[in-house]
């Protein structure tokens, strides 16, 4: 419960052979002590000490343990601590009951036994631990309570309010609990249920069991709920909360409108992604048959270089020969070049490959498909490989180059890449 040598004791008696026998009695059981001689002393040292409990003689020269324990009673830093009243001389059943009714909480008679007064003591100790921790938890549940943004108040049996939190006495327009508790809650919460017959706590009571209500009252929504209390199967009372849900309820309106506004974009979608669908097949066979009717004659070109090459074997100058195969090639890359047209028209719509690019290579290929006018020089430095989409690697550069000699200021020019 308590650790004894934390406890501190302050000791009032104006005998010092008493003080000093009972002293004794508190050391050996552990506890710690502070004397004082006189009242006056007493109450300055209870400032400086912050005594657990104190042991109060009645009969002291300058004011009587009755008035001490009176005044300390009386001030709120030192009413919670507990007084024992220890006296020789007022011994009467009179003097005991003067001595409680002035705030003591103990009174022995001296002489006493060290046992009765350990055991006193400690059960003074013991009462007040456990006042401080329930006023404690009455404290926490206090603060937990109003800081519940919803209004809540406790009802007895007939509707009447017990307890209510700070929001319940906002909420009604109220500046204290007082003018709530003790007053039944139907005169409150009538004018916010203008067309209801039965008031909720009622049917809970009919129904034992919970009741839940919506209402709109001065322009904002509240969800009022009555949940009934028993007590051994009999009807005790209910817990009223009343939740402002305002916003909760514009949400839910803003909410409906938003899904009627994405429902009809659905149907737009809907509609746009089936026109889209037909527009990419036609798209497809537009680009399918382009690239057909392109690539039809280029093969002819290069299968007729190929024969007439094979038919003059040995009679085509060397330069000849050079410029045939200068021709297949570019012919290839032509063919190349459409295919990655036809890929290029599917970007978005399939999945494009990464693949290993040379871009030395590529810039090579790419500078031999552009017109450079013979004014322009373009050096090539040493390009890494990349892995990389081809095709749309392919087409930034042809655009960069492109765009760098149709668009330059001067007829001649150099285009570095590193």
């Amino acid at each position: 419960m308590f650790q004894d040598c934390s406890i501190t004791v302050l000791l009032v008696d104006d005998n010092e052979t008493n003080r000093y026998i009972i002293a004794h009695m508190l050391r050996d059981a552990g506890f710690n002590s502070v004397e004082a001689a006189t009242g006056e002393d007493g109450l300055q040292l209870i400032g400086l000490s912050k005594p657990d409990l104190i042991i109060l003689e009645v009969k002291l020269p300058d004011l009587d343990g009755f008035e001490v324990c009176k005044r300390l009673k009386a001030n709120p830093e030192t009413a919670s601590i507990p007084v024992l009243h220890l006296s020789a001389n007022f011994i009467g059943s009179r003097d005991r009951a003067r001595g409680l009714d002035s705030g003591a909480d103990a009174y022995l008679i001296q002489p006493v036994e060290p046992v009765e007064l350990i055991a006193t003591i400690k059960a003074l100790l013991r009462i007040r631990q456990a006042e401080a921790i329930a006023l404690t938890l009455a404290r926490e549940w206090q603060i937990t309570f109003n800081a519940i943004h919803d209004g809540v108040g406790l009802l007895n049996d007939a509707g009447m309010f017990i307890r209510c939190n700070e929001s319940l006495i906002k909420l009604f327009g109220k500046k204290s609990s007082d003018e709530l508790v003790g007053h039944l809650h139907q005169d409150f919460i009538k004018p916010m249920l203008e067309q209801i017959q039965i008031i909720p706590f009622y049917r809970a009571q009919e129904t034992q069991r919970r009741e839940e209500l919506e209402i709109n009252w001065q322009g904002r929504w509240y969800f009022l709920t009555i949940d009934p209390i028993y007590d051994n199967l009999v009807f005790a009372g209910a817990v009223l909360i009343i939740a402002d849900i305002t916003e909760r309820k514009q949400s839910e309106l803003k909410l409906q409108e938003q899904a009627w506004e994405m429902s009809k974009l659905n149907v737009s979608l809907i509609r746009s992604t089936s026109e889209l669908d037909q527009r990419n097949q036609e798209l497809d066979r537009f680009v399918y048959v382009v690239s057909h009717d392109l690539k039809a004659p280029l093969r002819a070109i290069s299968n007729l270089t190929q024969w007439i090459e094979d038919d003059l074997t040995g009679q085509l100058p060397e330069e000849n020969q050079t410029q045939m195969v200068l021709l297949r090639q570019r012919v290839h890359r032509l063919e190349s070049f459409i295919d990655g047209l036809l890929e290029y028209s599917r970007v978005g719509r399939t999945e494009d490959i990464t693949e290993s690019v040379d871009v030395a290579q590529l810039l090579d290929e790419i500078i031999d498909s552009l017109v450079v006018p013979d004014t322009f020089v373009i050096e090539l430095n040493q390009m890494p490989k990349l892995i990389t989409k081809r095709l749309l690697l392919q087409q930034v550069f042809a655009n960069l180059l492109s765009n760098a000699i149709k668009h330059h200021d001067r007829p001649d020019g150099r285009i570095m890449i590193s």
